[in-house]
């Protein structure tokens, strides 16, 4: 079943999206979530991104939007990474994001530099 790009409420106006969006990220925000940068410890990646599912669940925060936001957090090496690659966060389940590929693939890139 392929997720929906965002959770809209039905009775919300087209034009609203952007606020619902917005409104969203800065919910997730307050919860000060940690960045990611591509140390090279395989603990702080997998801290990171337990501590980032923490606030996603207090704010009730939609699952299919995890991911999204998860990405908002990487920064240097590692958003550049995730940049050139393609990988779409819309597409991305959490656990594809958390436990395959990608987070691994992350952590062994920025070891390489």
């Amino acid at each position: 079943m392929d997720a929906p790009l965002i959770d809209v409420p039905m009775d919300q106006e087209i034009g609203e999206v952007e606020i619902y969006g917005a409104a969203i990220v800065a919910t997730f925000m307050a919860g000060q979530p940690p960045y990611y940068r591509g140390e090279p410890k395989p603990v702080a990646l997998g801290d990171r991104l337990h501590e980032t599912e923490q606030i996603l669940r207090v704010c009730s925060i939609c699952e299919y939007e995890w991911t999204i936001l998860a990405v908002i957090q990487l920064q240097n090496n590692v958003q550049a990474w995730w940049q050139v690659w393609g990988h779409s966060p819309i597409s991305m389940t959490w656990d594809e994001f958390y436990i395959t590929p990608p987070s691994l693939t992350i952590l062994s890139y920025t070891v390489k530099l």
